[in-house]
């Protein structure tokens, strides 16, 4: 799993995503205005934005359900001004650069159909948390396919929460991608979470997260997509050259492929997941050398 260590710190709400408190969103307002280019066109639009937020972010902790307040926010962010709609934009373009979602770990998902982007999600729904509207620590840049296809306006379900928050669930590091392989032609996985290291709450998360979202079906289509196609691309290159000799050359060229995806902020990543389980499959390796 990915979390936003570059552009959000992480909090200590691990168990309340709605106990955002005034410093906090007042250092959060700060990184959503060094989104706006400091450029003179900007400077106006700045200034109003600050003053907006600024004014109303101090309230928010304490009076969640003041009416007013929440009406003001949802306004300004529903507001078709040009100088909003451009802020927005400019949100979206910032956001648009974090190449991942950090609710799915992809860069693009194209298992729905067309191609995807990065959207700008109200993990609490404004619907019902109005006052957070304008709030950036409410605000995750996340893909369309979980915003628009999976997650929508959801978020609680029978008082249990859906779906991790990638600022304050800490225990996301904790939480461990296995995959096993269940057909080689065409590759069939079966994706599975190890939440062994979390308490009974968080393990529940995570996995609603994880069935919710569609991530099995997901993360298969993009290992066949991208990562297998690649892989099989360089062992036949490799094969052809004569420094893969056998089926056990093939899986330790697998292992450290494995090993490639794997970086301190996705250390557990989907793929490297789904290649450790091919490099133990003795049929898979053995193929390319009889097919």
């Amino acid at each position: 799993m990915q979390r936003l260590h570059a552009f959000y710190p992480a909090s200590n709400s691990t168990h309340n995503p709605t106990a955002v408190t005034s410093d906090v969103a007042n250092k959060e307002v700060q990184l959503i205005l060094t989104a706006i280019p400091n450029d003179p066109t900007n400077l106006q639009l700045k200034r109003r934005l600050e003053d907006a937020l600024q004014s109303d972010v101090s309230s928010v902790a304490s009076e969640y359900l003041k009416t007013p307040l929440g009406d003001v926010l949802k306004k300004l962010w529903e507001s078709q001004k040009p100088e909003l709609c451009k802020w927005r934009k400019i949100l979206r373009d910032f956001f648009e650069k974090k190449a991942r979602c950090p609710l799915c770990d992809q860069i693009r998902d194209m298992t729905f159909g067309e191609g995807d982007r990065q959207d700008v999600d109200h993990f609490l729904p404004r619907s019902s948390w109005p006052e957070l509207s304008m709030v950036a620590t409410n605000l995750i840049p996340i893909c369309t396919t979980c915003n628009s296809k999976l997650k929508k306006t959801q978020c609680m379900e029978n008082g249990e929460r859906l779906f991790l928050h990638p600022y304050f669930d800490e225990f996301i590091d904790k939480v461990r991608v296995n995959a096993e392989v269940v057909e080689v032609d065409p590759l069939q996985l079966n994706y599975s979470l190890d939440t062994s290291l979390l308490s009974d709450e968080e393990a529940n998360i995570a996995k609603t997260h994880f069935e919710r979202l569609a991530l099995n079906a997901r993360y298969l289509f993009r290992v066949n997509e991208e990562a297998l196609a690649t892989l099989q691309k360089r062992i036949r290159r490799l094969i052809q050259a004569g420094k893969l000799r056998d089926a056990d050359d093939v899986q330790a060229e697998i292992r450290d492929s494995a090993n490639d995806y794997r970086t301190p902020d996705r250390e557990h990543c989907f793929e490297a997941a789904a290649l450790a389980a091919l490099a133990t499959c003795d049929s898979y390796a053995s193929a390319f050398f009889t097919g």
